[in-house]
């Protein structure tokens, strides 16, 4: 018979998992967005929205996963865009994020 455990998490746990209970290092601050209209959880990421780099082609706001792989989306696959940039004349393929039926978010890559 395998050996079986109950975990409790508290608050409490989480700062001390941070990094913040006595282990010397800071906890790190979580940024929480929600959509406005719906109030559902939307996003949520060790980095404020207004620090990531700005896009030039359409000005959105850049959230490399690879660098903040603590980032955590609550958005659901909204279908494939493609729209053609009037400035350089290419196809790009944007898979679009929907938040119900929302959209409030698009990467280039499938997934």
């Amino acid at each position: 018979m395998p050996k079986r455990s109950t975990l409790f998490f508290t608050s409490d746990h989480a700062a001390r998992a941070a990094g913040d209970g006595g282990e010397g290092g800071a906890a790190k601050k979580l940024f929480i967005y929600t959509c406005r209209y719906s109030g559902k959880l939307a996003l949520v990421t060790d980095v404020s929205l207004r620090d990531l780099p700005i896009r030039r082609a359409d000005e959105s706001s850049v959230l490399d996963l690879e660098r903040h792989p603590e980032t955590k989306s609550y958005l659901s696959s909204g279908g494939v865009k493609k729209i053609r940039r009037s400035a350089t004349g290419k196809v790009e393929k944007q898979f679009r994020l929907h938040l119900g039926s929302l959209p409030v978010a698009y990467t280039s890559r499938e997934g």
